[in-house]
């Protein structure tokens, strides 16, 4: 579950978008067989994904069900990787062409130890990259830390940038929040394509937010 898509243009993935906030946003390891599928306490939070009424703003939902997640590194500076896991997910467009948003959430049980762990290797991972450039197939690459309001038991935030120089005129900007919830990780991230990288995002961040709150709501309240 890494940071950063291979496919980076969001009108060219609608359909075929990768699942998860490491899906959507760093370089990921391709995975050798499939991912194995959710276990049956995952498939139960299937009820709990987030709806168009949840999101509002316009986004209409492109798919919902259980998918696989390949797991992956964040940067080249660093050796943690996360292994290839079952998720339920849903997924949100909103606009098309060059003004194509696509929000993602996925929905996963772990163990207590695992996520533990999992926690721990990632913030240690992200902190590590937050400011590292690095190319990838021509195009540069970097994230950076996302200041959010403390939501749930843990969180991590991150803002993923893809192209300077831009992509194909391209600058993919993705923001991504993982949220520990007891047993359960929340995670949601928004993709948008620019024609600058000085343009804002066009899903501001206190809407964005506000979604990751409700998707929190739907777990706990």
């Amino acid at each position: 579950m890494q940071l950063m898509q291979k496919e980076s243009e969001v009108s060219r993935i609608r359909g075929a978008r990768k699942v998860g906030l490491g899906a959507l946003l760093v370089g990921l390891a391709v995975a050798c067989t499939p991912p194995p599928p959710p276990s049956a306490a995952t498939v139960a939070l299937e009820g709990r994904l987030l709806t168009e009424a949840d999101v509002g703003s316009g986004f209409a939902e492109e798919s919902r069900g259980r998918a696989g997640v390949s797991g992956g590194m964040i940067c080249p500076e660093v050796d943690f990787e996360t292994a290839d896991v079952g998720v339920v997910r849903v997924a949100f467009v909103r606009g098309s062409g060059r003004d194509e948003i696509g929000l993602d959430q996925v929905l996963r049980v772990a163990e207590q130890g695992e996520l533990d762990r999992l926690f721990v290797g990632m913030r240690d991972a992200y902190e590590a990259c937050f400011g590292v450039v690095w190319t990838d197939y021509g195009d540069t690459r970097m994230v950076e830390p996302l200041t959010i309001p403390e939501v749930g038991d843990d969180r991590i935030a991150v803002h993923a940038v893809r192209g300077d120089p831009p992509f194909d005129g391209r600058h993919d900007d993705d923001r991504g929040v993982i949220v520990r919830s007891g047993d359960i990780l929340i995670e949601i991230t928004v993709s948008e394509v620019h024609d600058s990288a000085q343009t804002p995002p066009s899903l501001g961040d206190e809407e964005f937010l506000g979604i990751v709150a409700k998707a929190l709501e739907k777990l706990t309240g």
